[in-house]
């Protein structure tokens, strides 16, 4: 069972970026439930830019609509024609939603050197200050 961002769920995003937006100038993202099964999602645009949708939050809806937990997750941008594709970290809004399933959720985050290539991290490491950790019990 898929437990954590790979290979084939960056592609998955990838391939359907260049369907998506083969001009460019989109985001997505891509989620593995506890089954494997691979959810995809875009971010919407608005006319008021405070309105819009983080892309993982049509999967993180159907994650729920499926009762299917959300094991990692994997955003991915581009704003050009040559198709330069770079790596988002989850936003503080989407960490929160992905934390509902724990912080063992796998998220793809851009490399320091270089941001269209990825590396693995669980929330917990992405937020090693989580503000709820106060109202967990030691050791959880």
């Amino acid at each position: 069972m898929v437990k954590q961002v790979d290979d084939n769920l960056v592609a998955k995003a990838k391939e359907f970026m260049r369907e998506r937006y083969p001009h460019g100038g989109g985001t997505v993202a891509a989620l593995y439930l506890e089954d494997g099964t691979v959810l995809l999602g875009v971010a919407t645009d608005a006319l008021h830019e405070q309105v819009g949708l983080c892309a993982e939050t049509g999967p993180i809806c159907e994650a729920f609509r499926l009762d299917k937990a959300v094991v990692a997750s994997v955003c991915i941008s581009t704003d050009n024609e040559e198709g330069v594709i770079n790596i988002l970290s989850p936003c503080g809004i989407c960490q929160e939603r992905l934390r509902f399933w724990g912080p063992q959720v796998s998220v793809a985050v851009p490399r320091a050197d270089d941001f269209t290539q990825w590396e693995t991290k669980t929330l917990a490491e992405v937020q090693p200050y989580y503000w709820y950790r106060v109202y967990e019990k030691p050791g959880r």
